[in-house]
């Protein structure tokens, strides 16, 4: 890859790298999220991973997109903020992951990182994938580490799951498929006796917040190509066909309400790590699934049909039912419970946090969640109009009759929610006015960001999903 050739380079095209510079054998390995993930393993327990660490950021440095833009200060500050940064991590000697280089490829960045192009890693790039290629590599062929991936990619063969050819190859691309309905999540039987069905829903969701976190970066960015190319993460897939086992016929109101709020997250988590970050009214809210003991429901289905007492979508006000009398999940629908609005997420930055539900602790949770809702209300006098002013969140106006047919019945259910300061002031303008009247502010709304919160000893985070 020569410099001129490089620097005309618009389009990032990861597969003629690698075709100029490793076999079509590793090639297969670096671009599957799965392989990868085992040469990774492989790496770590060599102590040889700063290569592949710093193959991964390089290839990020490359798809800058600031490298084909007009070079202004801004821009230009940012190519060298990012250059110095790889520089001191990998290319200074002593640095913290100090690849192995020949000293005169390290003086050529170190002489010219100040002013970076594209192709300012090039040496060491092409030296670091023939080290790879031609001593890593081989030994990762010949370890444990290859052998188990191969057992687990003959396994998901076997099991309904076949290898997308090697044309079909995408950058980024998950290569495994399934050869079923594809909008069902969980679609391998499950063989045995499943657990009791709120065990089943709150540990998966648990061990799907424990893997996300895994690859949450310093900076609280989410990397979903490789958190859905990891092993653990193919593991939690098929772990979800335990649901597909569990009887909730005889669940109580209290036990339905905990296991398909954990349904729920888990499920839009899911459809979030393999189709990427959601949209506004998106499709997939009534195409994607999990089947649950013989039923298939869709986030829609959870959040309408079940959580919200079977009411349609399209007109809550009106008696029109969700589910229609002769389908068999009507039986399952729960009484409104109106506080479930804050506590159900869409991974946007004013929606809920994601948290795991305990039967135990489910009355706790929900006004924890319903406090934590209402922070950031505004109350205000009017004097002019002589009124009492209450300003909530845009997003509570969708559902805000769950709670009252006019304002002030509204607003006597939800003040018990708002903050000790916020509640003291309502009551002392009140006392001045006897009018209440409901105003509703808008924030900006950052679709593809996500709040985590894990319970007790967890700490909670906020990052931003990245999908390459």
């Amino acid at each position: 890859m020569s410099n001129k050739e490089n620097e005309k380079i618009k389009e990032f095209d990861l597969k003629t790298i690698l075709h100029e510079n490793v076999s079509k054998e590793m090639a297969s390995v670096l671009i599957h999220p799965q392989k990868l993930s085992s040469f990774r393993d492989f790496l770590v327990s060599v102590v040889s991973v700063e290569s592949l660490c710093f193959y991964e950021d390089v290839i990020i440095f490359m798809k800058m997109k600031e490298h084909d833009q007009t070079q202004s200060e801004e821009i230009k500050n940012k190519l060298v903020e990012e250059s110095t940064r790889l520089v001191n991590k990998y290319i200074e000697t002593n640095s913290q992951l100090e690849i192995n280089i020949d000293s005169s490829v390290r003086e050529s960045v170190l002489d010219n990182y100040q002013t970076p192009t594209r192709n300012l890693f090039d040496p060491a790039f092409e030296h670091v994938l023939g080290l790879m290629n031609d001593s890593l590599f081989p030994r990762f062929l010949r370890s444990k580490h290859h052998s188990e991936m191969l057992k687990i990619l003959k396994k998901q063969i076997n099991e309904g799951f076949e290898e997308i050819p090697d044309k079909k190859y995408k950058e980024g691309e998950i290569i495994v498929r399934s050869i079923h309905d594809e909008s069902v999540l969980n679609p391998r039987e499950w063989k045995g006796i499943a657990r009791e069905p709120n065990i089943v829903a709150s540990s998966l969701l648990h061990d799907l917040l424990d893997l996300i976190n895994i690859y949450i970066n310093a900076k609280n960015v989410l990397d979903i190509d490789l958190c859905s190319g990891s092993i653990t993460f193919r593991r939690f897939s098929l772990a979800t066909s335990e649901l597909r086992n569990v009887y909730i016929g005889d669940m109580t109101k209290q036990e339905k309400l905990v296991f398909f709020l954990n349904i729920y997250h888990l499920l839009l988590l899911h459809i979030t790590l393999l189709h990427g970050p959601p949209k506004m009214n998106k499709s997939y809210r009534r195409h994607f699934k999990y089947i649950i003991g013989g039923d298939r429901f869709t986030l829609n289905d959870i959040q309408y049909g079940i959580l919200g007492n079977n009411r349609s979508k399209s007109n809550i006000k009106k008696s029109k039912t969700y589910f229609k009398v002769s389908d068999s999940r009507s039986d399952l629908t729960i009484p409104l419970e109106p506080r479930i609005n804050f506590a159900l997420s869409n991974l946007t930055n004013l929606s809920p946090p994601v948290k795991v539900f305990y039967y135990e602790s489910l009355e706790k949770q929900l006004m924890q969640s319903s406090i934590e809702y209402f922070q950031s209300i505004k109350i205000q006098d009017n004097k002019l109009k002589k009124k009492t002013q209450v300003f909530l969140p845009k997003k509570f106006q969708k559902f805000s009759k769950n709670f009252g047919k006019n304002d002030k019945k509204i607003l006597n259910q939800i003040t018990k929610f708002f903050p000790k300061n916020k509640k003291k002031l309502l009551i002392e303008s009140t006392k001045k006015y006897n009018k209440l009247e409901l105003h509703y502010f808008t924030s900006s709304e950052k679709i593809f960001s996500i709040k985590i919160y894990k319970n007790q000893i967890r700490p909670g985070y906020t990052g931003i999903f990245r999908k390459n």
